[in-house]
């Protein structure tokens, strides 16, 4: 991960989310983050740079699906049935 605190990688990634999905309810967008936070691979990238390679993934709001979830409401990130790191609370991030 780029050498920022775990607020402040959710702060930026969801703020570019936002970026993209200028309608979606923020909050949502900081959950997706702390989703997105939880696979190694985008950790690994500077925020911006993780919703970028996320949303190339071709992830979509089409046919009701929330954020982070394909059309039978399976979950888009990788490893998201395994035990993520220790993140904060984020009202912790307030």
């Amino acid at each position: 991960m780029e050498d920022v605190g775990v607020c402040e990688w959710i702060r930026r990634c969801s703020a570019r989310l936002q970026a993209q999905w200028r309608t979606v309810d923020p909050e949502e967008l900081e959950q997706v983050a702390v989703d997105l936070l939880r696979d190694a691979r985008l950790r690994a990238m500077p925020p911006e740079q993780a919703a970028v390679a996320w949303l190339s993934l071709g992830v979509l709001l089409q046919g009701g699906c929330e954020p982070g979830e394909d059309a039978s409401g399976e979950s888009l990130v990788a490893g998201a049935g395994l035990a993520p790191p220790a993140l904060p609370r984020l009202d912790a991030c307030a």
